[in-house]
């Protein structure tokens, strides 16, 4: 569901009270990894100390049944109230969304690890294999984000559920207006659209009863959803070390080919990612100067465009590499203008660049982000 940041923050704080682990071992007082979070990120002005609010909130010993052995990882919370107006979200466990309108500093969704042996911090949303992590997996799906097919929001799926889904499709209740979600690319657009096609309907109670039986339903993936993912240039992520490349075939960088109504209706503040599915998204994205691509190309092959802010017309702003790791696709695009002696310089503005990409490369991607 759409949460506003300082809600987010003051509930998370209380959670993350209420939900340690009995193993866990955290203090008020005594922080393990504070000092090296500011320094690894880089946050020595005084605006930034003072504005960061930080607790340690699961502390993962070696041995998962003595506290005094040594601690391996610390699952964190953090957050720094220099948000960025974007569109953020994670299904985890293929039955939890994370999704909120705004990225937070240092960590996108303010939960992040400290891996004690090799001395780094990564955001829950940069790691796709929690499998070194024992118990990190577990706790983040248990706890955090909210359960897909809870309509009637008591955090867990029961029968209720779809007697509540049945009575609001007959219009005895209503249903909450937490179940709304609201983050645009999110796949999932409200809590009870269990079968995530994009509707609340009879279906949604059907497939929560399915569920609760065992009953195998695999969710339907919205073709229409456009995946877009915005990200500030100081906030990339990096890129897991076991991405996988993904081919693709270079078709133009140019700016004059956008339609003026997408450059001013749709296209952010920040950075922004597009998978690019069908014709009819292509056309409402780009004027009629553009390249065209047929609807048989797009049987086949998908486009992916990086919209990267400029004023200067003499950028270029190539794709320089697509990764997949998990279901999260991972895009550089480093751009470059020319000096005063007309040799081209690295910068970070606006400018576009499509690349083509198989579809089968894409089809099981749901998250795209912009990667270091």
């Amino acid at each position: 569901m759409k949460k506003l940041v300082s809600i987010i923050l003051v509930f998370a704080m209380i959670l993350s009270v209420a939900i340690v682990p009995a193993f866990a071992d955290t203090t008020d007082t005594e922080y393990l990894c504070k000092d090296k979070l500011i320094d690894y990120y880089e946050l020595y002005e005084e605006e930034w100390s003072e504005l960061l609010g930080y607790d340690e909130i699961y502390y993962h010993h070696v041995d998962e049944n003595d506290i005094n052995s040594e601690i391996d990882w610390v699952l964190i919370f953090a957050y720094t109230y220099m948000c960025m107006e974007s569109n953020c979200w994670m299904i985890l466990d293929d039955s939890r969304v994370l999704a909120q309108d705004c990225m937070d500093y240092p960590f996108t969704f303010c939960y992040g690890v400290y891996d004690v042996k090799e001395d780094k911090f990564f955001g829950i949303d940069e790691y796709t294999d929690y499998s070194k992590y024992n118990g990190l997996e577990e706790y983040v799906n248990t706890h955090l984000g909210d359960l897909i097919g809870d309509a009637d929001g008591d955090d867990a799926l029961t029968i209720m559920d779809s007697t509540f889904i049945q009575m609001a499709i007959a219009q005895l209740c209503e249903f909450s207006p937490e179940d709304y979600i609201g983050v645009p690319a999110c796949p999932v657009q409200y809590l009870s659209d269990m079968n995530r096609d994009g509707e609340r309907s009879i279906l949604d109670a059907t497939a929560i009863q399915l569920k609760l039986a065992g009953i195998d339903n695999k969710p339907v993936v919205n073709e229409e959803m456009i995946m877009t993912v915005i990200s500030s240039s100081s906030l990339e992520q990096p890129k897991p070390e076991n991405a996988v490349k993904v081919p693709f075939e270079k078709k133009y960088s140019a700016q004059q080919f956008l339609s003026p109504a997408y450059i001013d209706s749709a296209i952010p503040s920040d950075d922004t990612i597009v998978v690019i599915k069908s014709n009819e998204q292509y056309k409402s994205i780009f004027n009629d100067r553009a390249p065209e691509f047929t609807d048989e190309f797009f049987e086949s092959q998908w486009l992916v465009a990086t919209f990267i802010r400029t004023g200067c017309y003499e950028a270029v702003a190539p794709i320089g590499d697509i990764s997949k790791c998990g279901d999260t696709l991972y895009v550089t695009a480093n751009v470059y203008v020319p000096d005063d002696s007309g040799e081209l310089q690295p910068l970070d503005p606006f400018w576009l660049s499509i690349a083509a990409v198989d579809r089968e490369y894409l089809e099981d991607v749901y998250n795209v982000v912009k990667a270091k």
